[in-house]
């Protein structure tokens, strides 16, 4: 049985993390192309509550 130390999970998370970040970033430009779309079949979108 092997024991992750906190250390090894911190840098798993990281890099987790940076993936994660990666994905969305590259998807931006997607999502930014489908807003007009959007605001055109149902108009402005609603403000967020927090």
């Amino acid at each position: 049985m092997t024991s992750t130390t906190l250390e090894e999970k911190l840098d798993r998370l990281s890099d987790e993390l940076a993936s994660a970040l990666e994905a969305e970033r590259q998807r931006a430009p997607e999502l930014t192309s489908l807003l007009p779309r959007y605001r055109a079949r149902f108009g402005e979108m609603p403000e967020s509550n927090g």
